[in-house]
């Protein structure tokens, strides 16, 4: 012994060095966890998980005043396991957004592969063209839709983990939508643009690649105008491109915007949980009706803003509402691809190309001009003269 007399607390910290070891290993662990859960979340989607997190800081404020980490009596270890679980709780939520968003990227990846006019490397008959499309526009309009559904589901089962009254989080799941909607946008563009570009590259060429042969036509002598044409006419190849092009874009009339789709059905869902609970309410008051009710869920004490507030709605009911009135005048994903520069531009160049065409058809029957005697001349009355002149062999040789 050295004479120095050792403090309870020092020689209490030092009997339970390795428990101390434990819990601080245990601590550095939640640290670690709270901080990839921060780090992980996206900067325009923070408003989505701000409940989530308040909850996991109230799980963790405790440990900051409450918890005697020197206490030997159990509660240190169950306080870490509970603020492990809710750390890993919150986490696995941001992941399951991220992953889900990944996956919704991916299906408007494939969107935006798509073509939406089928020009494969052969040369049309008359007709052969339309029914081809007509094949084609069926298949990717089930594709379309099957791939809006699709993200629609996925959308729904996200937003089951956000059910909340809080004005935050309801903003910032509009907004999630309405990224959602901006992605399927793009790649609808892209879609359309690329289809175009695909038949303009046919109809044109390009900057490595000449025009190629499409449409096979073929001279015929039209009676009525006793003249050399084409079949089918230049007119009508431009008429059935028009409306080939038309009909493409008409194909996106299959997809909706989706942000609307989600709200409208939110808030008809909405709607009949609030008639749901008037009814149990009315049902309660009634002798021997007592039963389970449907507690209306408050808002949120945390809210900075509350219903009522610069003579605002901040409730579900009220975002919902106010969204819809702003979508039901915005133009649908139809007009405004139909509506694009880029595509007006890509259109403009292909019925160019067709025009300049119809100058080079119209030299090509100019041609035919200085035989135009063969058709003509009045074939009966040269049969009848040959045969009123009975010529012999020698005056066909001659």
């Amino acid at each position: 012994s050295f004479g120095i007399i050792i403090p309870y607390y020092a020689h209490d910290i030092c009997t339970q060095k390795d428990r101390l070891r434990v819990l601080r290993e245990s601590v550095i662990l939640v640290v670690r966890d709270y901080n990839r859960i921060i780090d992980s979340l996206p900067a325009n989607e923070k408003g989505l998980f701000i409940e989530a997190i308040d909850n996991l800081n109230k799980t963790l404020i405790p440990g900051l005043s409450k918890i005697r980490w020197t206490s030997d009596n159990g509660m240190s270890e169950s306080f870490l396991k509970a603020c492990e679980k809710r750390c890993g709780d919150v986490y696995n939520l941001v992941m399951m957004v991220r992953n889900q968003k990944k996956v919704i990227e991916e299906k408007c990846s494939k969107i935006s592969e798509t073509h939406l006019l089928r020009v494969e490397k052969n040369v049309y008959e008359k007709g052969s063209f339309e029914e081809a499309q007509l094949s084609h526009r069926s298949d990717k309009v089930t594709f379309l839709e099957k791939t809006f559904m699709e993200i629609k589901a996925i959308l729904n089962i996200v937003f089951d983990s956000f059910r909340t009254e809080r004005f935050e989080v309801i903003k910032a799941w509009v907004d999630f939508l309405h990224s959602i909607d901006n992605t399927l946008e793009s790649s609808l563009k892209k879609s359309a643009k690329g289809s175009l570009l695909e038949l303009s590259k046919a109809i044109t060429g390009d900057a490595k690649t000449n025009p190629t042969l499409l449409f096979k036509v073929y001279p015929i002598l039209d009676e009525e105008k006793k003249a050399i044409d084409f079949d089918p006419k230049v007119t009508y190849l431009h008429e059935m491109i028009r409306k080939a092009t038309n009909t493409m874009v008409d194909i996106l009339l299959h997809v909706p915007k989706m942000e609307k789709v989600i709200l409208e059905e939110r808030e008809i869902e909405r709607q009949q949980e609030e008639a749901t609970r008037e009814q149990e309410e009315k049902n309660a008051k009634r002798p021997g009706m007592a039963g389970s009710r449907l507690p209306k869920r408050p808002i949120n004490s945390n809210d900075p803003k509350k219903p009522g507030e610069m003579g605002e709605d901040f409730t579900e009911k009220g975002i919902i509402e106010k969204r819809l009135k702003t979508l039901t005048g915005s133009p649908s994903f139809h007009e405004i691809i139909a509506k694009d520069k880029d595509i007006d531009g890509i259109l403009k160049a292909i019925f160019k190309r067709i025009k300049a065409c119809t100058a080079k058809v119209e030299d090509e029957t100019k041609k035919w001009t200085k035989h135009r005697n063969l058709w003509e001349a009045d074939k009966e009355k040269a049969v009848r003269r040959i045969d009123r002149g009975n010529p012999n062999l020698r005056v066909y040789k001659d």
